[in-house]
């Protein structure tokens, strides 16, 4: 127990003040709500390395998000009639930021959701994605660095 809650201390300590905009994935490719399932898991757009993607509702605005194992719950029979709307996580159930906000304050709600990412909203529009992998790997990257430097700063002594 002790342990993870080291890991946490660090990684508030590493990611400090850094805003979401500087994790977030701009722009994330989305998936029109009512796209059919048979659609979102047979078209080539879908093809990527994402398992997840945002949901927009008909104004352009997020209304949830769906993972492609979600999609692929939906029997073989009823993807042609089902929409994604209908298999997705409503909006309400996952973690929005501003892109400003600090990134700290967004790690709980992250790691709380079964979701593990968050959509990043700019006066109610998608602008970004925010992932565990996202902040995974910039907190590899700022250990590396901080690992890097405290060598280079005894080096000069």
């Amino acid at each position: 127990m002790a342990t993870a809650e080291e890991g946490q201390a660090k990684l508030r300590e590493l990611l400090g003040t850094m805003p979401v905009r500087q994790v977030m994935t701009p722009d994330p490719i989305t998936v029109a709500a009512a796209t059919t399932v048979r659609e979102f898991l047979s078209g080539p757009p879908w093809r990527y390395r994402h398992s997840a993607f945002p949901v927009i509702g008909p104004d352009g605005r997020p209304v949830g998000a769906v993972s492609i194992n979600q999609a692929g719950q939906n029997s073989l029979a009823e993807r042609g009639s089902t929409t994604v709307a209908a298999m997705m996580a409503p909006i309400e159930d996952i973690p929005t930021a501003a892109p400003d906000d600090p990134l700290v304050h967004l790690l709980p709600a992250i790691e709380a959701r079964p979701v593990r990412r968050a959509l990043v909203l700019a006066e109610g529009r998608l602008v970004g994605i925010v992932t565990h992998s996202d902040v995974s790997r910039v907190s590899t990257w700022l250990a590396s660095a901080s690992t890097a430097g405290s060598g280079r700063a005894q080096d000069a002594c």
